[in-house]
């Protein structure tokens, strides 16, 4: 797999589809310039593991608001599909976003060829949308939202 991302430069930007505020909508990345972002990737909707990184998100969100952070979310699932998830999760306060073409996990290069679905994949993205930080494991490896929180703080220290 070719990677198209590297610290310090532009990440790849996109337009996909989204499930977001009980509503399917398109959204772009540059939607979001002048703001710090991550893009996390998860295997699939209605799985446990995915669930538990997707609510990890959730239940640190206020921190990332006060960082003035955007979280998005992604998988290969359909913004339909992310509807449905949704409603069973009850209560998601960031934007799902479709991938189901697999454009931004083989841009990003967390696409997994003999599953058809992401790996886990956090992408800390700056003001200025370059890609400062990120981490790709398998998928059954959990994130740490602590590690990711205490990154973002360091590198935001370090950019102002």
């Amino acid at each position: 797999m070719f990677s198209a991302i590297h610290i310090n430069h532009k990440v790849p930007g996109f337009k996909a589809s989204s499930f977001f505020q009980s509503t399917i909508q398109d959204l772009q990345l540059s939607t979001y310039l002048g703001q710090w972002v991550i893009l996390f990737f998860y295997t699939s909707d209605f799985e446990n593991d995915s669930k538990n990184e997707v609510m990890g998100f959730q239940y640190n969100y206020g921190e990332y608001q006060k960082l003035g952070v955007q979280i998005l979310g992604c998988s290969t699932d359909s913004s339909t599909i992310h509807e449905a998830w949704v409603k069973i999760l009850s209560n998601v306060s960031f934007p799902l976003l479709s991938d189901s073409h697999h454009t931004m996990s083989i841009d990003y290069n967390v696409f997994d060829e003999n599953k058809a679905q992401c790996l886990n994949g956090t992408f800390i993205i700056d003001a200025e949308q370059n890609l400062v930080w990120y981490q790709i494991s398998g998928d059954q490896t959990p994130r740490s939202q602590t590690e990711i929180i205490q990154t973002i703080k360091n590198l935001q220290r370090i950019k102002s």
